[in-house]
């Protein structure tokens, strides 16, 4: 292996040493993957720690800012070898054992693993929420589908007993609801998301289950690395239009309502945006919740009650 490394085109890099194809500019594409790891944990740690949520993700930041130097001054002195952190750590161990040393190399992408799955499994997730959704209880498939069915489930059906059993204090016709609701969602949601080719239970850990799920998880899983097996220079242009193509749409998003003024307080009325609410207690006919409105007053009785509309031009 070369000692250093070299340009591509080189001579020492048609001889078989390290090719140096990536300026910063792909590595800022390549870590630009990254932010999408906060899906794995981030519902875990909100219900969690609730409203602390962002101080967690604040100290995280902070900690892979730190770690950032770190790697980035060991990777400086160990520029002649490539595998990242799992080949540092190995070189840090060859001089107390050899068998350490390749076994922490093992070690590192055994537990990267998980991620590949869990990355791929939400990413299945997605697809099939996208193109083969569940109705829900209010759709108008499941409504038509359970005024079709609605006489298939009585009071003395032994599943209206079972469900009051086990929701006490609850009626029949509340059992009979819920039970046509389900059905119906069952009915009228795509097969492909109850389809399983098999399943089986691993001892100890799961029960695993060969499902549309696992499939796409699997052809995506693939796809990434016929993509990483070309080599880091294609990796980060594959990299580079998929987070344009997320995070654009994302930044209009986000910025529209901001430039052509259509931001809330903008559209707002202008009795809202120049006066602050006025309390229900001192404005009779006004809305409870205190929002500027149309206020009708109070006339003695005998006379006709006056629709005015408090105006809008601020007290001098």
């Amino acid at each position: 292996m070369a000692s250093i490394v070299e340009t591509e085109g080189s001579t020492a890099a048609q001889s078989g040493g390290l090719i140096r194809a990536l300026d910063w500019k792909g590595a800022f594409w390549l870590a630009a993957g990254v932010p999408p790891l906060v899906l794995f944990s981030i519902g875990g740690i909100a219900g969690t720690t609730g409203k602390l949520a962002f101080v967690v993700w604040m100290i995280s930041m902070t900690m892979g800012f730190l770690q950032s130097f770190t790697y980035a001054e060991i990777a400086g002195m160990f520029g002649n070898k490539s595998g990242g952190a799992s080949i540092y750590g190995a070189t840090a161990w060859v001089r107390y054992s050899k068998f350490i040393a390749p076994l922490s190399v093992w070690c590192n992408w055994f537990a990267w693993s998980p991620v590949l799955s869990l990355g791929c499994a939400i990413a299945a997730g997605y697809i099939l929420n996208a193109l083969f959704p569940i109705p829900g209880a209010d759709s108008p498939a499941v409504m038509e589908w359970i005024s079709a069915n609605a006489a298939s489930l009585t009071a003395e059906s032994p599943r209206v007993a079972e469900w009051i059993a086990a929701n006490a204090g609850k009626t029949q016709a509340e059992a009979i609801a819920a039970l046509l609701s389900t059905d119906g969602i069952s009915a009228v949601t795509p097969a492909i998301r109850s389809w399983s080719l098999t399943s089986f239970e691993i001892p100890y850990l799961a029960n695993a289950n060969l499902n549309a799920t696992f499939f796409i998880g699997a052809i995506l899983m693939l796809v990434i690395f016929a993509i990483q097996h070309r080599g880091i220079l294609g990796t980060a242009n594959v990299q580079k239009w998929l987070a344009i193509i997320v995070l654009l749409p994302l930044l209009l998003i986000g910025l529209y309502p901001i430039f052509p003024g259509r931001s809330m307080a903008a559209t707002s009325p202008a009795c809202c945006r120049r006066r602050p609410p006025i309390p229900a207690s001192t404005a009779p006919g006004a809305m409870a919740d205190g929002h500027c409105s149309s206020a009708v007053s109070t006339s003695p009785p005998g006379q006709p009650t006056a629709l005015k509309r408090r105006s809008a031009t601020p007290a001098n």
